[in-house]
């Protein structure tokens, strides 16, 4: 029998507990049991909903063996074991938070399971080889001593979902021993097909995990998994800095045409956000567009609030962005964030 441990808020699940389980009223318990007990007992393919980069969010079935293949592949690269312990504090819904469980799972190494929060400071109590966070939850963990602290007791933190801004990145670099990267990948690539070191190196990009490829065509980005026999195709703009590294430059379908000149939203917002930043501004926006008669596409900043009149907002950001890419208009509304730090666009709904 494996050594193999569950823990769910203090409560803990081995291999033969969960085996003994009546498959007839399993909904009652929480869903990282359901899933072991799925994952032990069933040949049925799991199936996830889709985020949407390739598309519109969708339900697919995950392949078992492929599963199997990304969590050796991940363990290769991170040095994993049955004797690491793991943390699960993103939901299992998602395809960040579902194989972290895997992972365990798989390499049968004890698994930590908590419910979703930005506040960590109770559950990061324990030393942990690998935690994978949100965007918001390291953004919310590097802002005092005590999350410092103990995210000096992890091993390998891995980050999901948008890039931290500078700022956090900067408060990173106090770890005295904690690795840190930064994922890309998508629920159809199950997680991570690349990884950005963040500290205590600091990469330039992205690196491609073994047997991935990318190219780019007109429209689109194709992407090629030979260790998980698949083909995708993403909107993702991605550009080789290197044979080695590439940068994610946005959503093709985020690309502005304002007056022929080609926009990425998000170029514009890694320039304000460092513009906020040495600010103090905390504000929440984004980068977007309205129809514009003459230009056809006109550029907009969607914010929540303004941390300073309009016009001299407008003028701040043109002094610091490329030509004929500044927004020539402010819309001030409520801006969603979801769970893995990402903006709700307005043109998603």
């Amino acid at each position: 029998m494996s050594s193999f441990q569950i823990h769910i808020e203090g409560d803990i699940w081995d291999k033969k507990r969960i085996l003994s389980l009546d498959n007839t009223n399993l909904n009652q318990y929480p869903l990282a049991i359901q899933l072991c007990y799925e994952w032990y007992l069933s040949n049925a393919s799991p199936t996830i909903q889709t985020s949407g980069s390739t598309g519109y969010p969708k339900t697919i079935q995950l392949d078992r063996k492929a599963i199997a293949a990304s969590v050796q592949r991940t363990a290769r690269f991170f040095n994993l074991s049955a004797q690491s312990t793991f943390l699960v504090v993103l939901p299992l819904d998602k395809i960040a938070g579902r194989m972290q469980l895997y992972r365990a799972l798989c390499l049968e190494a004890t698994v930590y399971v908590n419910t979703p929060s930005r506040s960590l400071n109770d559950v990061l109590s324990l030393p942990y080889d690998f935690v994978s966070l949100s965007t918001l939850q390291i953004r919310h963990l590097v802002q005092d001593e005590r999350g410092i602290a103990l995210l000096s007791d992890c091993r390998i933190v891995l980050i999901g979902g948008a890039a931290p801004d500078e700022s956090t990145i900067q408060r990173l670099q106090v770890l005295p021993h904690t690795e840190v990267y930064l994922s890309y990948g998508m629920t159809e690539t199950l997680s991570h097909i690349a990884i950005q070191a963040l500290h205590p190196i600091r990469e330039p990009g992205f690196r491609l995990l073994d047997g991935v490829e990318w190219r780019a065509t007109r429209h689109s980005t194709m992407i090629t998994d030979r260790l998980l026999g698949i083909e995708i195709e993403t909107t993702d703009s991605l550009e080789a800095l290197s044979d080695s590294y590439f940068v994610y430059k946005g959503r093709r379908d985020r690309v502005i045409n304002s007056g022929g000149v080609k926009v990425h939203p998000e170029l514009i917002e890694t320039i304000v956000q460092q513009w906020f930043i040495e600010q103090g501004w905390t504000n929440l926006f984004y980068v977007g567009s309205l129809p514009h008669p003459a230009l056809g596409e006109q550029v907009v900043l969607y914010i929540d609030a303004l941390p300073v009149e309009k016009n001299s907002l407008l003028e701040g950001i043109k002094q610091r962005v490329p030509p004929y890419h500044a927004p020539r208009e402010v819309i001030v509304q409520t801006i969603q964030v979801s769970e893995n730090g990402k903006i709700r666009y307005k043109e998603e709904g």
